[in-house]
């Protein structure tokens, strides 16, 4: 990441031939950092000049309503625009938050689309420390406005001072402060305002970092164009007007965390000399990320000597045996008698030094890999390779890092986490990337619930290994149904993380119990138990709007309230309820359907919406058998996934999706009296599943789309090509099954729904 930051500062045309001279020797990281380098040119990531600010008139009456949002009260104002209050009271749920407007006459016309830019890439900012943007656009007089969850909270460091806290919690508010901005540079974002009054505490929430980017765009009243400041905290580069960095945000921490820590008990030269080096005038001095800040904390609440001042001998000894204070006993009674044995221990302990220094850069290195150059990758099209090998170092790296047998509860979470994130990535989470790599992800599952599950029994009181346990389990739970096809073992799993978290208060833990009750509501349908998937998707869907009430609403919280109907929408088509299903079906389209608009390249939400039009329409052909409406959500369905199949073909789980998409089309197309239109779609269906099925022979899902499709396409054969053709499609789809079954096993619907009816239309043919 620091290559990628050093490499912006080039001119674009020597940057390839540059990094290919400094980085010889290493051509996957060369590779990387050049994908990331073009993926930021792509993206035109944040406008990096404002617009020259005009005049301002007086301003208008207070608008009554905006978009799906009724104004309730005026909260701040300044140079740039006004902060409402506000409230939605369109019917679909309800919810308080600020809308910011930005007055239109401080904007051109070319800086609007450069502001609906960077709304959109903001709204890719998902991080608990983060207030997250909800939506945006333009008012009806033209005046730019973003939406943004409603936050009442004091600045950090006013709240510190209120609440006389000691240094640990002050720190532990700033390292959350910290993670928030790691996680908006890994999205190649800039805060480039980060002060007291946009890091605020509030209650419900803890620490929320405010106002991405909106400095940059408008520019501080006080100020001169292109030069957006708050004066105290930017660094001297940003004062004489330079394009803000990651590295200016560090200057903007430094400044921050000496604030917080000064006068405090238990500061030492150390702790002020973090700050001083984070706050460095030049950029070459300070921390080359928010990362090397974060990791330079811990090794100061760990009493381990810091980089930012280098112990000499003496004080390297004090505090090895700050660290180890039973063995500093023994030490001082050895050294009355033994001075041989001083000289053999310091000799050990740099021996140790070292090999805790090497451990500590695998372990940095395996975090930097996983998250930091694959989410940047991840989002630029014909890197497979690049990620493959990406994934192979992580692997190793793991590997490595999990042969300590008795980690220490921080170690033991961050393997637990880093074989997590490497699973998501082998094989994709439920609606995101696939590569392909399902056996080996199903193991990295399973080692990651061994580690954190060992963890726990040795830190039962450890919150965020319990939490990271349960959201393991709440994917585990998932992943047995769609891929190791083990629905018994996935309502297990979904049990374990709502027990694991049945007394744990907040937000984030009551998220991770609705995901896992969706699960188990969805294994439910799958054991053929509609009826118990109904009961528990209704009263989880009840229970969410309440607490909605009083939450502010994420775009992930709109994807899990929709996915919930669509959920309901399958347990009522299969308890053969199709005009609930239909009903529900378009609850879910409809909650779904802004997310689209507003993140249109966006796979887990396009994914999440397409499921949800697809359920509909299967719905709409049986009662009131609406061939045309089911058609025009297929259509749409397909649209969407061509597309992202366009921008991204490696990506072999969207095109297994779109495969089992088109089938669903061909069946109604058939059904609408295109016989000709249905026969054809569906040899070409059959002709890529076969290519997959040779391709990936050990893949569950596309295993069961090919069979699933063989199924389908007899009942078209029937129709067009007469008895004998259709008695041959009968026989290659129920050997299809067989096989099937025979790899992967077969629920009590594939046996009642499919294989009995083939096998009794078999009877049939000569």
């Amino acid at each position: 990441m620091k290559l990628f930051e050093t490499a912006l500062d080039w001119p674009p045309p020597a940057r390839r031939e540059r990094l290919s001279a400094l980085l010889a020797s290493e051509p996957e990281v060369l590779a990387a950092v050049l994908a990331m380098l073009e993926a930021d040119a792509a993206a035109a990531l944040l406008p990096t000049l404002p617009p020259a600010p005009i005049a301002l008139v007086d301003d208008a009456p207070s608008p009554t309503r905006i978009g799906s949002y009724r104004i309730i009260e005026e909260i701040g104002r300044g140079g740039m625009g006004l902060v409402y209050r506000a409230a939605r009271d369109d019917g679909l749920f309800d919810q308080e938050v600020a809308i910011k407007v930005i007055r239109r006459t401080i904007f051109s016309d070319a800086t609007l689309a450069q502001f609906a830019t960077e709304r959109r890439i903001l709204a890719r900012l998902h991080h608990p420390h983060i207030a997250h943007l909800l939506d945006g656009g333009v008012s009806a007089d033209g005046s730019p406005y973003i939406i943004m969850e409603l936050i009442r909270g004091a600045p950090i460091t006013d709240h510190a001072t209120r609440r006389g806290l000691a240094l640990a919690e002050r720190l532990a508010l700033f390292r959350d402060a910290c993670t928030a901005l790691e996680h908006a540079h890994r999205e190649l974002v800039v805060h480039a305002d980060v002060k007291p009054s946009n890091v605020v505490v509030a209650e419900g929430f803890g620490v929320k970092l405010l106002d991405f980017g909106i400095a940059r765009l408008v520019g501080d009243e006080s100020t001169l164009p292109g030069m957006a400041h708050t004066p105290g905290y930017s660094s001297p580069a940003r004062q004489s007007g330079a394009r803000a960095t990651p590295s200016d945000d560090v200057y903007a921490l430094g400044v921050l965390l000496g604030q917080l820590i000064a006068g405090v008990d238990g500061v030492n030269e150390d702790l002020r000399a973090v700050a001083s080096r984070a706050a460095a005038p030049e950029p070459s001095a300070r921390y080359g990320a928010v990362s090397e800040l974060i990791a330079e904390l811990d090794r100061w609440q760990r009493h381990e000597p810091v980089q930012a001042r280098p112990p000499g001998r003496l004080r390297a000894g004090a505090m090895v045996l700050r660290r180890n204070r039973a063995l500093a006993v023994g030490i001082a009674l050895l050294a009355l008698t033994a001075s041989v044995t001083s000289v053999l221990y310091i000799r050990a302990e740099q021996a140790q030094a070292q090999a805790e220094h090497r451990f500590a850069e695998v372990r940095s290195l395996a975090r930097y890999m996983l998250y930091d150059q694959f989410d940047g990758l991840a989002r630029v099209p014909g890197t497979l390779k690049v990620r493959l090998a990406l994934l192979d170092k992580s692997q190793a790296y793991l590997n490595s890092l999990a042969a300590d047998r008795t980690p220490s509860a921080d170690l033991a979470l961050d393997i637990g986490q880093g074989f997590t994130r490497l699973a998501v990535v082998q094989a994709g989470r439920r609606g995101g990337p696939n590569l392909q790599l399902s056996k080996l992800a199903g193991q990295n599952l399973a080692r990651a619930d061994a580690v954190l599950g060992d963890a726990l029994q040795r830190f039962p009181d450890r919150a965020d290994i319990r939490m990271a346990l349960a959201a393991l389990r709440a994917q585990r739970c998932a992943r047995s149904i769609y891929t190791e096809h083990g629905v018994e073992a996935a309502i297990r799993f979904a049990q374990s993380a709502e027990d694991l978290l049945a007394a744990m208060p907040g937000a984030a833990a009551r998220d991770v119990v609705w995901t896992a009750r969706d699960c188990r509501a969805d294994a439910y349908t799958w054991l053929n138990q509609p009826k118990q998937a109904i009961a528990l998707l209704t009263s989880e869907i009840a229970a969410a709007r309440a607490r909605m009430e009083h939450r502010q609403m994420t775009d992930d919280l709109v994807r899990e309230l929709g996915l919930a109907y669509r959920l309901l929408a399958e347990a009522a088509f299969y308890d053969n309820d199709f005009a609930q299903s239909a009903a529900h079906g378009t609850t879910a389209v409809g909650v779904l359907r802004p997310l689209i608009v507003k993140h249109p390249d966006t796979l887990t939400f396009v994914r999440a919406y397409v499921a949800a039009l697809m359920i509909t329409a299967q719905a709409s052909t049986n009662v009131p058998r609406d061939y045309g409406r089911a058609l025009a959500l297929l259509t749409e369905g397909s649209r969407l996934y061509r597309r992202m199949v366009q921008r991204d073909p490696e990506d072999t789980g969207t095109f297994v999706n779109l495969l089992s998409l088109e089938g669903d089309r061909a069946m109604v197309l058939a059904a609408a009296g295109r016989g000709a239109d249905a026969l054809a779609l569906s040899a070409d269906i059959t002709r890529m599943n076969d290519d997959l099925a040779r391709r990936y022979p050990d893949d569950l899902t596309i295993a069961r789309n090919r069979a699933r499709a063989l199924a389908t396409r007899v009942e078209l054969l029937a129709r067009t090509s007469g008895k004998a053709a259709g008695c041959q499609g009968t026989r290659a789809a129920l050997a299809a099954w067989q096989a099937y079954g025979r790899q992967f096993g077969l629920t009590a619907s594939d046996r009642a729904d499919i294989v009995d009816p083939l096998d009794k239309a078999l009877l049939s043919c000569p």
